[in-house]
């Protein structure tokens, strides 16, 4: 049987195989105790391995809507936070190659994030939510089925080397994906500041 991964349920059976269980899911809504057990954890541990880099696919950038609340003591312009924003990478103008100073906090209310800068306007590029596994890349697949294997590996009864195995696997992978990030100028936030061409 070809297994295919490019789905939620697809990556939770390849992570079935990664502590070598012989159990397969049909469905998201089905009624099992391995459904039960990705549906536990699934969420949390996708924005977990999105936020470790900043994936091509789920790279986004918005212009960002300024507030007119003032900002505090040091900073000249308060914005929005997109609502979508796991990571947020870099700030960006369209004017210079400069990195641009920024920090995010807690609104007033404490109900949301600001970001504060010196720049208007300001184009912020983050990592996404995304949800999406036709959208993943396969170093993303191959990490995330591995930490989900190990997270729902107790509760499934798989054995202590295989959940051992899993979680080094993972850190294999994530390692893996730090150099690609590096050599492919996925991580950028920790380095120059990109161009980002003008659009209309």
């Amino acid at each position: 049987m070809v297994m295919i991964v490019a789905s939620k349920v697809g990556i939770w059976n390849l992570s079935l195989s990664r502590i070598k269980s012989s159990a397969l899911i049909q469905s998201d809504t089905e009624e099992s105790t391995e459904r039960r057990a990705f549906d536990a954890v699934y969420d949390t541990s996708l924005q977990a391995v999105l936020e470790l880099f900043d994936w091509h696919f789920a790279r986004k950038q918005s212009s960002l809507a300024q507030l007119a609340e003032d900002p505090p003591d040091g900073w000249t312009y308060r914005y929005t936070y997109p609502t979508d924003c796991l990571a947020d990478r870099y700030l960006a103008v369209r004017s210079t190659l400069d990195a641009i100073p920024y920090e995010v906090y807690l609104s007033t209310d404490g109900s949301t994030k600001n970001i504060f800068t010196d720049i208007s306007p300001a184009i912020l590029v983050y990592t996404a939510n995304i949800t999406n596994p036709n959208l993943f890349s396969a170093l993303f697949i191959e990490m995330l089925s591995w930490k989900l294997g190990a997270e729902v590996g107790p509760s499934l009864g798989a054995s202590v080397k295989n959940i051992k195995n899993a979680e080094e696997k993972f850190v294999t992978a994530t390692n893996q994906a730090s150099v690609h990030s590096i050599k492919s100028g996925e991580d950028r936030a920790e380095r120059d500041a990109p161009q980002i061409e003008a659009r209309s």
